[in-house]
């Protein structure tokens, strides 16, 4: 299974590149759509991918560059590399996580915003 980021941001650089006609094959999969295919397909599938991981890193600060607001609740990376939704807190001392000791946070970053769309799945 693929990741469905990757399948949308590849389809939308296709997309952005419709107007060359050597550079991918439209194949229609369901009446009124088109999908992309081949070779240009894979190519646009692997530039979203390395630019997508790109931005995903990016998106981790360092906990020695900068701590989160006061109740902010963020995602956190451990020296073990275990993500964990938690809470920061401030108080005195700089200020703590609630589930994690602060020793082994390294990185933190925003929560990502939640699902568009209504339904059940």
């Amino acid at each position: 299974m693929t990741d469905p980021r990757i399948e949308a941001a590849a389809r939308a650089l296709c997309i952005a590149s419709r107007n060359d006609p050597d550079d991918l094959v439209w194949i229609t999969t369901e009446p009124g759509v088109q999908e992309p295919y081949g070779s240009r397909w894979t190519a646009r599938y692997h530039e979203a991918e390395e630019a997508l991981a790109a931005a995903d890193a990016a998106a981790w600060i360092k906990i020695s560059d900068r701590l989160p607001g006061d109740g902010q609740e963020v995602l956190i990376s451990t020296r073990d590399r275990i993500i964990i939704n938690d809470k920061f807190n401030l108080d005195d001392e700089g200020g703590y996580f609630g589930c994690a000791d602060n020793e082994d946070v390294t990185h933190w970053q925003p929560l990502p915003a939640p699902p568009t769309g209504g339904g059940n799945g």
